[in-house]
């Protein structure tokens, strides 16, 4: 298992009507971001000073997303850190923004990945020199979501695929698992999938 931390973003603004009272502008958050940050949430609302770091992490992270978030709403001039609450399953943030009238929500939610495709990928026992054409072909069929070689795939409703293969338990893959089983097949070799490929064929047209 591995555990990401996905951010989901509201923009709120105050509802003159109804004081001070936060309304939701988007009844569904706006954009979905990953944050880098891998401890249980329950384990950040243990003390104060896991909290601090949390939102020291959090303000940095949010430096480099919040041009991002800012050209989706006009009214919104500038992202304040947020002030946290921890809850028993997630961190919800709020802050302020320019007019103070307007307020960004970010909704933290810790999920885990399954990592299964390693444990298919080592069943396979593939050479990774005499055997780079096969995983070139697997690496196509995941990020293509086509029949490549001898790996079929199989898309369902929400998107996710399965790799269906003679001989071998079919392996199903989120979006999330797909693009990590893509970088685990790049970090196999030094120059990633596609810069393998292509110096093996420069080799083979020299020779």
């Amino acid at each position: 298992m591995e555990v990401k931390c996905k951010v989901l973003v509201y923009f709120r603004h105050v509802n003159d009507e109804a004081g001070s009272d936060l309304s939701s502008v988007a009844q569904y958050p706006v954009i979905s971001l990953e944050f880098p940050y891998d401890d249980d949430p329950a384990l950040v609302g243990e003390d104060s000073q896991k909290l601090m770091r949390f939102s020291i992490s959090f303000a940095q992270w949010l430096l480099e997303v919040k041009g991002k978030i800012m050209d989706l709403n006009p009214n919104i001039t500038d992202i304040d850190a947020p002030s946290f609450f921890v809850t028993a399953n997630n961190i919800i943030g709020v802050s302020m923004c320019g007019s103070g009238t307007e307020f960004v929500e970010f909704q933290l939610r810790w999920e885990k990945v399954r990592l299964d495709f390693k444990e298919w990928f080592d069943n396979h026992d593939f050479d990774l020199n005499d055997d780079f054409e096969e995983i070139h072909a697997l690496y196509h069929a995941i990020s293509d979501a086509r029949f490549v070689g001898r790996f079929q795939i199989v898309r369902d409703r929400n998107g996710d695929i399965t790799i269906c293969q003679h001989g071998f338990t079919p392996l199903n893959l989120t979006d999330e698992s797909r693009r990590l089983f893509l970088e685990y097949l790049n970090s196999l070799y030094e120059l990633t999938i596609k810069g393998e490929a292509d110096y093996r064929y420069s080799m083979a047209k020299g020779n």
